[in-house]
């Protein structure tokens, strides 16, 4: 795993633990918006992807690029979806 991979899987935790403290004192909205970029994704492992976009799409939400534009230019509001 490269130093930089290290860092972003090891800065998880502390930054799931700041937005919930966050969303809790009213000092963050509770609107977040994720992008996961899939590229060169060989022949091979195209079954192994298509069970993850299914598995994603159970609890996440898809837009097409369009409303992704519009999301972060602000002229669409992101959703935002309390889980229990």
């Amino acid at each position: 795993m490269s130093f930089f991979h290290k860092i972003l899987a090891g800065s998880h935790i502390p930054l799931r633990i700041f937005n919930i403290f966050g969303r809790t004192l009213k000092i963050k909205d509770g609107s977040e918006l994720r992008v996961l970029l899939y590229h060169d994704i060989p022949q091979e492992h195209h079954s192994r992807f298509r069970t993850q976009l299914e598995k994603i799409s159970k609890d996440w939400r898809f837009v097409s690029t369009e409303i992704f534009e519009e999301m972060i230019r602000g002229k669409k509001k992101l959703w935002v979806e309390i889980f229990c």
